[in-house]
């Protein structure tokens, strides 16, 4: 039975005769007393699936900080999706912007002042000169937090 398979295996399929013999059947019996189906098989393409269960993990990974903080004000990109240089990945409001330049520029007045006043009581030696640089230090820096307010201000107007 089995070299009958191989055989019909290698003829080609129009050459081919099949017959059906029962196992159990003797020798002399007669084979058209048995009921063969048969069917037409046309070839076809058909797409193989196959489910696997996984986990992906990107080919590489940004870490994103916002300059300023702020209010999110539009849907964020969502996590994990696919973005180019220069693409909004969300719009940080900007009203609370003015309110943080309002609040440098009166660190800065404050600042000046104080060591304004350091100054005029260092004149009359009752100011060490190490109190005096740390208020100096104060005003540089809050001049630089008026000039990152500024600068927050004017990239979201250019950005609009």
């Amino acid at each position: 039975s089995r070299d009958r398979q191989s055989s019909a295996e290698e003829t080609p399929a129009a050459e081919r005769t099949i017959a059906a013999i029962p196992e159990d059947a003797s020798p002399g019996e007669d084979p058209s007393e048995f009921t063969v189906r048969a069917r037409r098989v046309e070839p076809q393409n058909y797409i193989e699936r196959i489910r696997v269960r996984g986990r992906t993990q990107a080919f590489r990974q940004v870490q994103v900080r916002a300059e300023q903080a702020g209010r999110i004000v539009s849907e964020p990109v969502p996590r994990g999706a696919r973005v180019n240089e220069g693409d909004v990945l969300c719009e940080i409001a900007i009203d609370n912007r003015e309110a943080d330049l309002a609040e440098a520029e009166a660190r800065l007045e404050q600042a000046e002042f104080e060591y304004q006043a350091s100054r005029d009581l260092q004149s009359r030696s009752l100011q060490s000169d190490v109190a005096v640089a740390q208020l100096r230090t104060a005003v540089e820096s809050a001049r630089a937090a008026v000039s990152r307010a500024e600068l927050a201000i004017k990239k979201k107007k250019k950005e609009k």
